[in-house]
């Protein structure tokens, strides 16, 4: 399902569903590691689309991943992975199948993005349990960089 520019049009959705599927966290004084807030500590993030066409639904999964290098060993601090899902309404007529495929235009998911990636943090924020984890903010991220990513994950 490509996932490309179109025609704007006025679109009501809702959230219809918001879950966290995992987290871990592992306490850094374990690997002794004194400070987390340096370039050893790296980010990696991965998203997942999925779309429900015929229910009109399209979810966003993200998964995070806050590791710190220390010699050549990766060590795994704290982690979630969720999904937020998307319900469109009047989808059939705003987007209707051509083969089996239609185009959700980038403007429609961009938003659907943005509130998957604040969902994420405000889930991190409850979630982390170790204060300097707490602390560790996660950088900005684009949500232009994941719309690509997104697209290469449909194009297969």
């Amino acid at each position: 399902m490509p996932l490309e520019k179109a025609k704007e049009k006025i679109v009501n959705y809702r959230i219809v569903n918001v879950k966290y599927l995992n987290y871990f966290e592992n306490n850094f004084h374990d690997y002794e590691i004194s400070n987390i807030f340096t370039k050893d500590t790296k980010i990696e993030l991965s998203t997942t689309p999925e779309f429900d066409l015929p229910k009109g639904i399209v979810s966003i999964g993200l998964k995070v991943v806050v590791s710190h290098l220390k010699g050549d060993k990766k060590f795994l601090l704290f982690g979630i992975e969720t999904v937020h899902s998307f319900e469109i309404k009047n989808f059939k007529k705003l987007f209707p199948l051509k083969n089996g495929k239609c185009v959700i235009p980038d403007s429609l998911m961009i938003p659907f993005i943005n509130i998957s990636i604040s969902g994420t943090r405000g889930m991190l924020a409850v979630k982390n349990s170790i204060p300097e984890y707490a602390k560790h903010p996660l950088p900005i991220i684009s949500p232009n960089n994941i719309l690509m990513g997104l697209k290469k994950n449909v194009a297969g």
